[in-house]
């Protein structure tokens, strides 16, 4: 096991690889938002992999040029991140509000689960994009919708204002879940 340790990347970890890049240019102030990163095809980015930073899930590659990558903000009408509250809370879809700088709404969260004002909210792992446990933001408030669920809200760790330094993150084993979910 050492052995295999020792001979792993260090840029890996379980199914997904990761590479630094730096945003080249930010569109923050639309409803469809929008970074260019200075990684392309040439570094092994390929279209559908994640983009993290220290602080949250913050897109995802759509297209790939040879030299330059470009990146569907989170901040981007209708994109969500499948989310749970804690480690071990219920997963719902977290989408930005629509609105404000740092604010998001995670929805679909059954109104018997138990959670409070400052929980923090982690990616899922229930995605072939993000892996597990990359915290998001805090909860702020909550309200119920149609008696059913509720709406959350979440103050993101992540300042879109400020992005700067990011990480591609790949699924290597994406291609062989998408195979066999065809099936």
């Amino acid at each position: 096991l050492a052995e295999e340790a020792a001979n792993t990347p260090a840029d890996m970890a379980g199914n997904f690889k990761y590479l630094p890049a730096n945003i080249v240019k930010i569109s923050n102030n639309t409803q469809h938002n929008y970074f260019i990163v200075g990684k392309g095809s040439k570094d092994g980015i390929t279209v559908g992999s994640g983009v993290i930073t220290g602080k949250g899930a913050v897109g995802v590659i759509d297209a790939v040029s040879e030299n330059f990558s470009y990146a569907r903000s989170f901040r981007n009408f209708g994109m969500s991140i499948s989310s749970r509250i804690g480690r071990m809370g219920s997963v719902g879809p977290m989408e930005w509000d629509g609105r404000s700088r740092n604010k998001a709404i995670l929805k679909e969260i059954p109104h018997h689960m138990e959670f409070h004002e400052g929980d923090t909210v982690f990616t899922s792992g229930y995605s072939s994009i993000f892996p597990a446990d990359i915290p998001l933001g805090t909860i702020k408030e909550a309200e119920i919708v149609n008696g059913a669920t509720y709406d959350i809200q979440v103050e993101l760790f992540e300042d879109f204002g400020a992005l700067r330094y990011v990480c591609i993150v790949e699924n290597i084993g994406k291609q062989e879940m998408n195979t066999l979910e065809k099936r």
